[in-house]
């Protein structure tokens, strides 16, 4: 097998094993996790985000920033507001999304709208 290909195997592998505990931090099975568009849906509960988001999802290019945002809003759920928290968010999913999750003294938090908008 070449090796570049198991790296992004393991690279694409990653970030949903991260989503895998932070479902199950959130109340939701894990293995959900593994569900393609199923798994999108939770997110979208996860940050608060309507269901309709699921299109931008699925449009390729629109996908990519939808992404983001939506990694940049679960770093937040997670009280990691800052700018340097959504980069690595953006930039290191196969990281960050596993910190979030496998971290234990990391909880899921409510944000209020009238914090969403200060």
């Amino acid at each position: 097998m070449n090796i570049f290909l198991l790296v992004f195997i393991l690279l694409s592998l990653i970030p949903f094993i991260g989503l895998y505990k932070i479902f199950e931090k959130a109340g939701y099975k894990g293995w959900e996790a593994f569900i393609p568009i199923k798994n999108y849906l939770i997110w979208l509960k996860i940050i608060n985000k309507p269901k309709s988001w699921i299109i931008f999802v699925l449009i390729p290019f629109i996908n990519l920033i939808a992404l983001l945002l939506m990694r940049a809003e679960l770093a937040s759920r997670f009280g990691k507001t800052s700018f340097t928290h959504h980069l690595a968010a953006w930039l290191f999913p196969f990281i960050y999304l596993p910190y979030l999750g496998f971290n234990q003294k990391l909880k899921l938090v409510t944000i209020s709208e009238k914090e969403r908008m200060n």
